[in-house]
């Protein structure tokens, strides 16, 4: 009983940590962005499982590039999408703005 109460500790204390890893990463990708001069939100997942999807308000293909560039090193191997403002029709880049957070605002909310 009492190994098992401890496996499943050790599973959610793990669980926990690959958050926080991820929290980070995505951290480090926005403030990439954010110094080049992109600007860039987080699109809040429904579940844990899902992969991140950032949204990134960059139009023209050269921004674009240094956009993705930037997230594709700073995410490593954490499964993620990158949606471009430029785009998205203006219905959905409003539904998608509506359900996502900032940089400041994830700074804000750090989880534990």
């Amino acid at each position: 009983m009492r190994s098992l109460r401890a496996e499943k500790d050790r599973r959610r204390e793990k669980a926990k940590e690959r958050r926080r890893e991820i929290f980070g990463r995505i951290l480090a990708a926005l403030e990439a962005l954010q110094a080049a001069g992109v600007p860039g939100r987080l699109v809040l997942p429904l579940k844990d499982d899902q992969p991140i999807h950032l949204l990134v308000d960059a139009t023209a293909m050269p921004t674009q590039a240094l956009a993705a560039r930037l997230v594709r090193r700073s995410m490593g191997d954490a499964f993620h999408t990158i949606h471009f403002a430029g785009d998205l029709a203006p219905d959905a880049l409003e539904s998608i703005m509506g359900a996502s957070l900032p940089l400041e605002a994830l700074r804000r909310h750090r989880p534990n």
